[in-house]
C-alpha cells in the first residue's frame, strides 16, 4: 500500500455532484500529485491518480469504495479542496474562490478489487470563461490595463495582478470569451515602465490571474538565489540548492531571420483615409535597454555576415484603423477622431513580436526541493559551476549564472518526498 502523503498533504477533498465529500487523506488513495502552473497558461493545474480500493467517505462508517457508496460517482466538474505545505511550511490553499474542479477524469480497472482514476483539475476562472453570460460584448476606450482589469473580473473573485499600460486603445468585444478576448490586447500593450517596449503575457497563478509585461518581469529583482552544488549545506548568501539541472539554447539562425529578433525589421503601413503608404524601420538593439533584460547583452548572430545590421525579410504589412473605431466617449468626439488612427500598428505589433521571441533565447530546467513560493513571472539568480575537469576548484560560471525569469513550476508531491521543477528562462548573455 501506498503510504498516506498527510506531511505535505492537509486537506484532500472531492466534492460530488451527488452528495458526499470524499476524503483522499486515506491510506493508499493516490500515489502523488503535481501541481503546475505557467506563463503560457490560463490556469493552474493539477493532475493526481486516485486509487478506489475502499478508502473513506466522509459521514459514512467503516471503509467502502466509491462505487459502492453510490453517492460518490466521478463524472467531471467536481469540487476539489486540497490544501499542501511545503518543507518551510509554505502552504497552497486551493479553497474557497481558489478551488480546484475536475476537468477531466479518466478512469481503468483491472479486476473487481481495485480501479484507478487519473484525474486532471483546473481553476473555476478557467471554466467561468466558457459562459455566454461572461463573453465580451461591450465598447471600452481607456488604457488596455483597466480594459483588462474590467474583462478579466468578470469570470474570477481572486486577485488581478496588472502592469500598467500607456497604450489607450477603443476596442469592442465580438462575443469572444474574456481569456481569448484579452490574449488578442497581449501584443498591443506597452508598459508604463518601458513606454517604448511593447507585449505583455496573460497567465494563470496561485496568487490569481496576471496581465504582465515582459520587460516589468524582466526588470524585477530576484526572489530567490540559488547554487549547484554538490555540497550538503549552502554558503551564506543563497536560499536553494539545485539538485539537477538542464541548459537549453533555443536560438535558431532560420528563426531568428524569419521573426526578426536579433536582426533589423521594417513594417509598411497603407492608410485607407489618406491613401497614405508608410515604411518603419525596428532595430533589433532597441529591444535591449539594459534594465529591462536579464544580462548585459544581446546574443550576436552570424556577425561574420554581418547579419545584426542586415534587414531580414521579416517585413509587416499593416492597414492603419484611421476612422474604423475612432476615440471618444460621444459621436461628436468620435467624429473629430476620425482622421486618426486608433493605434499605433506602425511600431508595436512588431515590438511585441520581438520580445516574444527574444524572451526564449535560453531555458534552464532545474530541480530543487520543494518550494511553494516561487511562482510564474518571478525572477531569479541562479549561480553554475565553469565546466572544469579540476574536481578540486570550482569558479563560478559567468556565462550561465545570473538572473532567470521563471516560466513554469511544477510542484511534485509524492510518498518519497516534494520537489519543484522550474523551466526558467533568458533573453540576453554575459560576455
Amino acid at each position: 500500500m501506498t503510504k498516506p502523503l498527510v506531511h505535505n498533504v492537509k486537506k484532500f477533498t472531492i466534492t460530488s455532484n451527488y452528495g458526499s465529500d470524499l476524503s483522499l487523506l486515506g491510506e493508499g488513495a493516490f500515489s502523488h500529485i503535481l501541481i503546475f502552473q505557467s506563463i503560457f497558461d490560463h490556469s493552474v493545474r493539477a493532475t493526481f491518480e486516485m486509487f478506489d480500493s475502499g478508502i473513506r467517505i466522509d459521514g459514512k462508517d467503516g471503509t467502502i469504495s466509491a462505487d459502492q457508496s453510490g453517492e460518490i460517482n466521478l463524472i467531471t466538474g467536481e469540487k476539489v479542496d486540497l490544501t499542501v505545505v511545503d518543507e518551510n511550511q509554505v502552504e497552497l490553499v486551493f479553497t474557497g474562490a481558489s478551488e480546484f474542479t475536475i476537468a477531466e477524469v479518466i478512469s481503468s480497472a483491472t479486476n473487481t478489487m481495485k480501479e484507478m482514476h487519473r484525474i486532471d483539475l483546473c481553476m473555476d476562472d478557467f471554466i467561468l470563461n466558457e459562459l455566454e453570460e461572461n463573453y465580451v460584448v461591450s465598447r471600452f476606450d481607456q488604457k488596455i490595463s483597466d480594459t483588462v482589469n474590467q474583462v478579466l473580473s468578470k469570470i474570477t473573485q481572486r486577485p488581478i495582478a496588472i502592469d500598467p499600460t500607456v497604450t489607450e486603445l477603443p476596442v469592442k468585444g465580438c462575443t469572444e470569451r474574456p481569456l481569448d478576448f484579452v490574449t488578442t490586447l497581449c501584443n498591443k500593450a506597452q508598459p508604463e515602465k518601458f513606454p517604448k517596449s511593447a507585449g505583455y503575457f496573460l497567465f494563470d497563478t496561485y496568487n490569481g490571474l496576471n496581465f504582465r509585461s515582459i520587460d516589468v518581469m524582466f526588470s524585477q529583482e530576484p526572489k530567490r538565489r540559488m547554487l549547484l552544488t554538490e555540497t550538503t549545506k549552502l554558503p551564506p548568501g543563497y536560499s536553494n540548492k539545485i539538485l539537477s539541472v538542464e541548459f537549453s539554447n533555443n536560438t535558431n539562425i532560420i528563426d531568428t531571420l524569419h521573426l526578426g529578433a536579433l536582426q533589423n525589421t521594417k513594417t509598411r503601413t497603407i492608410d485607407p483615409y489618406s491613401h497614405l503608404y508608410t515604411q518603419t524601420s525596428h532595430a533589433s538593439d532597441d529591444s535591449y535597454q539594459g534594465d529591462n533584460n536579464l544580462s548585459a547583452d544581446k546574443p550576436q548572430v552570424g556577425t561574420h555576415l554581418g547579419l545584426p545590421d542586415k534587414v531580414t525579410g521579416n517585413i509587416s504589412h499593416k492597414f492603419r484603423d484611421t476612422g474604423v473605431q475612432p476615440t471618444g466617449p460621444t459621436l461628436d468626439k468620435q467624429l473629430n477622431a476620425a482622421q486618426e488612427p486608433s493605434f499605433n500598428h506602425d511600431e508595436i505589433p512588431q515590438i511585441a513580436a520581438k520580445r516574444y521571441y527574444q524572451s526564449n533565447l535560453f531555458h534552464v530546467n532545474l530541480k530543487i526541493d520543494g518550494d511553494f513560493g516561487i511562482f510564474p513571472g518571478d525572477v531569479v539568480y541562479c549561480d553554475f559551476p565553469e565546466i572544469s575537469a579540476n574536481q578540486k576548484r570550482k569558479d563560478i560560471s559567468k556565462k550561465k549564472s545570473g538572473k532567470y525569469l521563471v516560466a513554469d513550476v511544477a510542484h511534485l508531491i509524492a510518498a518519497e518526498g516534494c520537489y519543484t521543477k522550474l523551466n526558467i528562462i533568458r533573453d540576453s548573455i554575459v560576455e
